[in-house]
């Protein structure tokens, strides 16, 4: 079995491609990326395996990074089209505010 660190290691380069696809360039996918990564090691204490897999708790960590983009409309553009247009409608079905 690989530690904790190993398998958030492993994960960050599908978390930046995860990104880039919402955002649509490098720069903020990585620092969404980094935003993802951190608060994921901060709460590193938090974590069993019971909870599943690391990368599944670290996904569960980007949904939250990327509802409070969308929210405050740091660094996201809001068009009507493309994939932040797509999550702002999941998020409209759950009554959740985008202010876009």
């Amino acid at each position: 079995m690989t530690s904790f660190e190993e398998q958030l290691e492993r994960a960050i380069p599908g978390l930046i491609l995860y990104g880039k696809i919402i955002f649509g360039n490098i720069h903020d996918a990585e620092d969404f990326a980094q935003e993802v990564v951190l608060r994921t090691w901060r709460k590193r204490h938090l974590y069993s395996l019971r909870k599943g897999k690391v990368t599944t708790w670290l996904y569960g960590f980007a949904a939250k990074v990327l509802q409070e983009k969308l929210r405050n409309k740091k660094n996201v553009h809001c068009q009507p089209h493309g994939r932040v247009y797509a999550y702002q409608k999941v998020l409209k079905k759950r009554n959740v505010n985008s202010n876009c």
